[in-house]
Order: structure tokens, then sequence, then C-alpha cells
């Protein structure tokens, strides 16, 4: 699991700030998407809900979530009492979902073509 990971850091390093933001950005999803989950599994399982709710919080302290991902998760916590079983519908995780990118490109082989923009999906 942890093999690569020097290569992995030297390139986070060269990115631009915009590019290690989105990076950022995404693992944050991510993290979200995962914690939201887990909660709606305990529940689920009728775990104790004050249980839940220390633990979730534990986990979002320990992984430094950005204030947007984390408000989610914590919206979910102050709700918790009144939601049951399957109550909480699950997230898809954000590498199922089809993400676009859009750019904007030149016709031709230098800036002086036409402006278009490109969108990709992946």
């Amino acid at each position: 699991m942890d093999t690569g990971t020097d290569l992995l850091m030297e390139h986070y390093r060269g990115l631009c700030e915009s590019e290690k933001k989105r990076l950022e950005h995404e693992e944050d999803r991510l993290l979200s998407t995962m914690l939201f989950n887990l909660v709606a599994y305990m529940v689920m399982m009728q775990v104790n809900k004050n249980e839940i709710k220390k633990k979730i919080r534990r986990l979002l302290g320990k992984s430094h979530i950005g204030l947007v991902h984390s408000q989610e998760v914590s919206l979910l916590l102050e709700k918790l009492n009144q939601l049951n079983a399957n109550d909480i519908d699950l997230r898809p995780l954000p590498s199922r979902q089809v993400n676009r990118q859009s750019f904007t490109v030149h016709a031709g082989t230098d800036a002086t073509g036409d402006l278009l923009f490109l969108e990709v999906s992946k």
C-alpha cells in the first residue's frame, strides 16, 4: 500500500497551487462521503447514537477535512437522534460519479485562433 509514496509526494510538490487545491478538495470530498456513509451504516446497525457522534467527531478532527465537507457530516450528526434504520441514503463515492472538467483552448497552433471550450468527462 505504501509503495511509491515518495514518487507521489514528489509529484504533488511539483504541482501548481491550483492543482494542489483541486487534489485536496477531491480528497476532502472522498473522506466526507466515507464518513457520511459510515454514519448511515452505523445507524442501520443500531449502534448507540452517542457512540456514533463521539466516534465520527473524533475521526472528523483527525482527518482535517475542510469546512464545507465537514459541515455536511456535522449536520447529519445534529439530526442523528431523529433518524433510524434506513432513513439515511448512502452517497455514491466520487470515483463512481462522472467528473467533468472544462478547459479553454484555442483552435490552431497558437493563441490567435478561435477560443473554444473543451469539456472532458472521466
